[in-house]
């Protein structure tokens, strides 16, 4: 629908909207019944971690009211009858569309840095996880060990010593294939910070475009 709509020229039109012959009560609606003013619907395109798309409602009262994009969303719910416009939109208008633009897109842009924030926290997290799961196998490792040497130095017998240099000797080389190990860690730690950094940094905002679906001049009765 999208596709149709930024292909299709929309010429500017005024639209009656019949809140009188809506079934439902709309107290965001109900309230502007007898009012007008004018409305236009915009197309934010951003290129971040996804391609994202943000349709952008503004509208007005010729009272100089602002409406929010639930109102202007519901305006829709109603029928209407379409007739020619017979007057230019307001600078207000234009004006206001640049800044609920600009807000969007600020809005937009914060949700991808907290993305960001988010994974790197999480790859933090099991940075951490898997650094004192190596650091507790390493102690634990040197603890056996420390018992293992104190048993030699008290062997009552040279079968009871040799076993246990044997131990010891075994022990001692868990102990060097552990201090391997959490280098090892913190090598696949680096390799998937660096991976991370790097395939976020493509996926920042690289650009951003914005065009105009919709402009109306709209009544409610």
């Amino acid at each position: 629908m999208l596709d149709c709509g930024r292909n299709v020229a929309a010429p500017m039109q005024a639209l009656t909207f019949q809140y009188g012959s809506h079934k439902s009560r709309i107290s965001m609606i109900e309230r502007l019944v007898g009012q007008a003013g004018w409305l236009q619907l915009s197309l934010l395109e951003l290129d971040s971690f996804r391609n994202e798309e943000h349709l952008v409602f503004t509208a007005m009262t010729d009272t100089g009211e602002v409406l929010d994009q639930e109102s202007c969303e519901k305006l829709f719910y109603l029928t209407a009858t379409t007739a020619e416009v017979q007057a230019s939109m307001p600078e207000a208008l234009q004006a206001n569309t640049q800044r609920q633009l600009e807000a969007t897109l600020s809005r937009a842009l914060e949700q991808n840095d907290k993305f960001f924030q988010q994974e790197r926290e999480k790859l933090d997290a099991w940075a951490d996880d898997r650094i004192a799961s190596a650091e507790k196998a390493l102690k634990d490792t040197k603890l056996k060990l420390m018992g293992l040497k104190r048993q030699a130095r008290l062997a009552l017998s040279m079968e009871d010593a040799q076993r246990l240099q044997q131990d010891i000797r075994k022990t001692e080389a868990e102990q060097r294939r552990q201090r391997q190990e959490i280098f090892a860690v913190e090598d696949e730690i680096d390799a998937r910070r660096d991976a991370l950094t790097a395939a976020l940094e493509k996926r920042l905002h690289r650009a951003s475009r914005s065009q105009s679906l919709l402009s109306i001049r709209w009544f409610v009765v």
